[in-house]
């Protein structure tokens, strides 16, 4: 839900549950939803609003099968739903594979 530039969360019955703080925020996945907070850093609340992952990263993703794709210090990888790095995510430069 937004309210004044500010996202946040309501329930079915449209009353507010997690107030409109976030500069951005996706949807819960796996019980988690990535928020974007007002310093500009990419964190996951669970469904009672408190940080499970803090913000820290640059860019973030939902979670899908309990594995989300976060930008961390200029990279990108794969965590788990306690911020364990599953594996590292190398971006191949587009003229990769091409013969020269």
């Amino acid at each position: 839900m937004q309210l004044n530039d500010k996202y946040g969360y309501i329930d079915p019955s449209g009353h507010f549950v997690i107030p409109c703080s976030y500069k951005q925020a996706l949807d819960f996945s796996d019980g988690l939803a990535a928020v974007l907070d007002p310093s500009g850093k990419w964190g996951y609340i669970n469904t009672a609003g408190n940080y499970i992952l803090q913000p820290k990263y640059d860019r973030a993703s939902a979670f899908n099968h309990r594995e989300a794709i976060v930008g961390f210090r200029g990279k990108l990888m794969i965590i788990d739903p306690i911020g364990k790095k599953i594996r590292e995510i190398v971006e191949q430069d587009e003229d990769a594979g091409r013969s020269r």
